[in-house]
């Protein structure tokens, strides 16, 4: 999924489809131009194209999880600006989420997506 938007762009990563429409559904309206990936590997070549402001990244992606996915974002010189917030029903501490991701606390934030429900 890609809106159409002048203004900066906003990589969403998540493997539920569910979880990519909530989080383009919040985040419609903010002038953004919104870029969906379902994984890592999609969400890195995506990364490799363009530039992005920002990327929310959903820790539990299968493949190459969220902090891998961070971390591999953060070595693309066109992506070390770029803010990362990480996603999760698992855990909400966002400094040992950082941490884990060889981030800073000042680089990334987290917050739950709520309990994933096993059915997609």
């Amino acid at each position: 999924m890609q809106s159409a938007s002048t203004g900066p762009a906003i990589l969403l990563v998540d493997d539920y489809e569910a979880n990519l429409r909530a989080f383009a559904a919040m985040l419609d309206g903010c002038g953004a131009s919104l870029v969906t990936a379902t994984s890592g590997e999609g969400a890195l070549a995506l990364a490799e194209q363009r530039d992005f402001a920002l990327a929310i990244l959903d820790v539990g992606l299968p493949g190459i999880d969220g902090f891998t996915t961070a971390r591999r974002l953060r070595a693309l010189p066109r992506q070390r600006r770029m803010a990362i917030l990480f996603v999760t029903g698992h855990a909400t501490d966002s400094v040992l989420m950082a941490s884990a991701a060889g981030l800073n606390r000042d680089d990334a934030g987290a917050a739950s997506a709520g309990p994933r429900r096993s059915a997609r």
